[in-house]
């Protein structure tokens, strides 16, 4: 983000600009210009800049919006907004998600020490009893400002376990979907996501899915995938390349002769 000059033109344009459901034009497509033109005057135009302005809009309502705006304007005007630590102004993007933290239009990050009055509270509701403490709520914040300098990623891969839906034959591959609702037990502390149900579309070579077909006529049996994970938004799913496939009831036979093998040669040695 960087500093830029303000004036009263951006503010203008936004107070002129149509309001949602005073024309014809589709309310939603109304809040997404609306946003789109703060987005621009704050020089935030990035992914995430962007969901944190909806939010905002969401929150406040677009008279609020307009209000938070003139007061970033005004404090602009008057010399921007310093850093707690006084290095540097804040970016006209910060001092507008600054304000809109203190209203409570986005939620705030909140830090809790373990002090020994806090412990036992803390340790019943699950929360770790040192150190920063975070929820689920509070980390958009906290996620932009490490995408600032983010890390990179050599290997990425994935594991379902759990039974194929319907399977459509492509040839080449063949391609189902399965789909999970329910959030496994996390270590003390991790921030609990809220409820919610996410289909993924996986992609299976048909040389590998024929290695467990037959296995999963098994009601009994379950599929075992491991591959590569893509967010595919025009599905609304996250999609996986299968690179390896196998079936507990495989595994479990493999095993089996593995063992028996080991006994075969400590007989062999005897």
């Amino acid at each position: 983000m960087t500093n830029t000059d303000t004036t009263e033109a951006p503010i203008e344009a936004l107070q002129q600009q149509e309001q949602p459901g005073q024309s014809g034009t589709p309310e939603r497509e109304q809040i997404q210009q609306f946003i789109n033109t703060v987005a621009t005057w704050l020089d935030e135009n990035g992914p995430t800049p962007l969901l944190m302005i909806r939010r905002v809009v969401q929150t406040a309502g677009t008279p609020a919006t307009m209000e938070l705006l003139k007061e970033v304007l005004q404090i602009e005007q008057q010399g921007g907004m310093m850093l707690p630590d006084g290095s540097r102004r804040r970016t006209i993007g910060g001092v507008f998600f600054y304000l809109a933290k203190d209203k409570g239009y986005l939620p705030v990050q909140k830090w809790q020490k373990g002090h020994k009055s806090q412990k036992h509270k803390q340790q019943q509701n699950n929360v770790a009893p040192e150190g920063a403490t975070l929820s689920w709520q509070d980390r958009e914040p906290v996620i932009t400002e490490l995408t600032q300098e983010q890390g990179v990623l050599s290997t990425v891969k994935i594991t379902l376990v759990g039974r194929p839906g319907k399977i459509a034959d492509k040839g080449a591959f063949i391609l189902t979907t399965m789909q999970n609702t329910k959030t496994p037990s996390l270590p003390k502390g991790v921030p609990v996501p809220a409820q919610a149900t996410t289909t993924y579309s996986v992609y299976i070579a048909s040389k590998q899915w024929k290695k467990v077909a037959d296995s999963l006529q098994n009601p009994d049996d379950v599929l075992i995938a491991e591959g590569f994970p893509y967010l595919d938004p025009q599905t609304n799913t996250i999609a996986v390349f299968v690179s390896s496939v196998a079936t507990k009831l495989q595994q479990a036979a493999k095993r089996e002769q593995q063992q028996a093998a080991v006994k075969v040669e400590e007989r062999k040695n005897r």
